[in-house]
């Protein structure tokens, strides 16, 4: 018997979520928008904290934030603070 990998459970809980597809969506687009904010230290908290008040996918919003990585931080930084 072949155990399950962590990843594969990780993406059977997303894909087969209790929640609406809306609430995937959601977590997406907030993830995404965190993630682009200038508070580099602060994302996964303010994520976690979002979406539970606007009733969002708490995982999929936390690995929304992760489009800001090491190499990405400093051209995302640089075009937000750009964009104002």
């Amino acid at each position: 018997m072949a155990r399950k990998s962590r990843w594969q459970t990780v993406c059977r809980y997303i894909t087969r979520s209790t929640r609406n597809p809306e609430s995937l969506a959601r977590g997406v687009g907030l993830g995404f928008f965190i993630g682009f904010l200038t508070a580099i230290g602060f994302q996964v908290i303010l994520a976690f904290l979002l979406s539970g008040f606007l009733n969002a996918n708490r995982l999929v919003t936390i690995l929304g934030t992760l489009v800001t990585n090491p190499l990405t931080a400093v051209p995302v930084s640089a075009f937000s603070l750009w964009l104002g």
